[in-house]
Formats: C-alpha cells, structure tokens, sequence
C-alpha cells in the first residue's frame, strides 16, 4: 500500500511539475505573440476601461454586429458578413469587454451592464443611431433588452439565429453555467492545449474559403490571450439571470424584425425553429422569418445570402 501511494505522489508530483512548465510557456509565448497581433478598430474609455470598436462601409443605415457568447474576437469572425454589408451600410462592431482587444472586468455581466457598455462605447465613439441590431446567438437576450429599454435607439433588429428569451423555457434546454474552475483555464493555457489536439473548433469555420490566412492566424493568437478568461466565464454564469431578466419582454410591433435561423426541431418533433420566432413576431407586414439550410454560426458561410435579405428586407421597410 505504501508503495502505491509512493507511486501516487510521484505521478502528481509529475503532473504538477509539467503543468507549471506548460503555464510558463503559455505565458512567454502570449508575450511574444502579442507583438504580432494586429488591432482591428480603435479603442474608447467605458467605465475606466478600454473597449474595441471597428467602424467601416457606407451609406444611411448603421448596423451593429453583436457576438456570441466566448467569440474569441467579434470584429474577426464577422470579416466575411462585415464584407458583404459595408458596400450598403455602415457597419459597427463593439468587442464587449472579455472579448478580442476589449479589457476584461470585473463588473456583473448582467444584461443590464452589457447593454449599457454597448450604448457607452457607441457614444464614446461618436455614434448616436438610431441602429439596426444584428445580434448572433446569446446577443439576442441583449437586443432585446435594448429594443424595450430604449427603443428610440433602435431602427431595427436582424437576428442570426439569435437567442430569445423564451426559447430555453420553448425547447425545455438547459443554460450554460461553467464551474469557477474554469477561471484558471486562461492563465494554464488550456485554449493553446485544446487548440492543439482540435485546430479548427476556436476559430471560426472556413468551409466556404471566407476568411482569410491572415484573419484565421490572428483569430488563433488572440483566442490563445483571452480564451476561457474570468470575465466571459462570468457572463456564462449570468446567462440563466439574464434570460430571467428579459422573459417577459416582447417586440413592439412597429418594430422591424428579420431573424435568420436554422430548420431543426426539438426531441419531439414538433417545435421548429422557425414557429419559435413567429412566436415573437406580431406584425407580418414588417416581421418575418428565414430559414437557412445551416449550422448556428451562419455568417461563416451564408454571408452573402444574409447581407442579401438583410438589404432587401430594410429597404421594403423603409419609413
């Protein structure tokens, strides 16, 4: 028995001893690449700190692209949609704070304080709307609480399969919820680990050749700074709150509204997609629903059917 737990202790000893190593390797080598990162858009002060903003394209309208929940780098994995849509529209994307060149915090991610650094860094940089709000995924929940809070601000809202309040409570889902744990994932390195052993799950897709060598080199820099940081765990945590927060919120139905999703169907096979977000929706003249044959992360790959429908679907709603 003593010998086991000789054995035992060796191995740990080991295993410790070699994740301390793998740590202060991460940590030299995110030094060094930190000089070939490459910033995309200029930084404004919210709250104290440094938030990223890229602005680009043309034209009357303003778009802003909001991520999902832990895109490494938003103004990176939007460089194919952001493409499409700058020929007609001006294009906005604000890094919230945890995400590409944006500073961490330490402030509650509650839907109510992203929104508020949304708007913050938005009139930091010299923008006053009114916006059209193209939320992918989680932004949703965002969007939603910036249409009813401030709906003044809001010209419209196109949603790529974005989530919606209501929808862990239609499909009967689960929300996210990472242990604390996790918070020491960034600072070991795990990203760069996981990167390693999977190449293509934390950057964005490019089965359609959208991105560029250079864009998906910088996405793997940046996701090995701030993969798994403190602060994106944080509003994992606070997605369940949040959704809370928004569940009885609905759209006014002066309100435009596009939502871009997939066909898929819950275990029983009856709740669609496609019926959830005509449940949100009360005036079909303005209001609609497309379905794409895709994953979630659709603006890898439906870029330019999005910027397609998405200019189509504004001018027919022109006021």
């Amino acid at each position: 028995m003593k010998k086991v737990i000789k054995i035992l202790k060796c191995i740990f000893i080991v295993i410790f001893v070699l994740a301390i190593l793998w740590m202060l390797l991460h940590q030299i080598l995110t030094r060094v690449e930190s000089s070939r990162l490459e910033q995309a858009g200029q930084y404004v002060m919210v709250n104290g700190k440094n938030m990223n903003v890229f602005k680009v394209g043309s034209g009357e309208k303003t778009i802003v692209l909001m991520p999902g929940l832990g895109t490494t780098s938003p103004v990176l994995d939007f460089e194919p949609l952001i493409n499409e849509l700058m020929t007609d529209f001006r294009v906005i994307v604000v890094e919230p704070f945890g995400y590409g060149w944006s500073d961490n915090t330490n402030k509650e991610r509650s839907v109510a304080n992203i929104v508020e650094e949304l708007r913050l860094a938005l009139e930091e940089s010299g923008e006053t709307g009114p916006f059209i709000l193209m939320p992918h995924s989680v932004s949703g929940i965002y969007a939603t609480w910036y249409a009813n809070k401030y709906p003044e601000e809001i010209e419209a809202i196109v949603g790529i399969d974005c989530a919606l309040p209501k929808q862990t409570e239609y499909f009967d889902g689960e929300n996210p919820h990472v242990t604390n744990f996790a918070k020491v994932a960034n600072v070991f390195g795990i990203q760069r680990l996981l990167y390693m052993i999977s190449p293509n799950s934390f950057i964005s897709g490019n089965k359609s050749n959208e991105y560029t060598d250079d864009n998906l080199s910088q996405q793997k820099l940046i996701s090995y700074k701030v993969g798994f940081n403190a602060t994106v765990i944080n509003e994992t945590n606070a997605v369940e709150n949040n959704i809370s927060d928004t569940l009885n919120m609905s759209f006014e139905s002066s309100l435009p509204l596009l939502f871009f999703t997939r066909e898929i169907a819950s275990d029983d096979k009856e709740k669609t997609k496609q019926d959830f977000y005509n449940s949100y929706i009360t005036n079909k003249e303005i209001q609609k629903v497309i379905v794409f044959d895709s994953g979630h992360y659709m603006h890898w790959t439906k870029a330019h059917d999005i910027a397609k429908e998405t200019k189509q679907f504004l001018i027919n709603n022109e006021k």
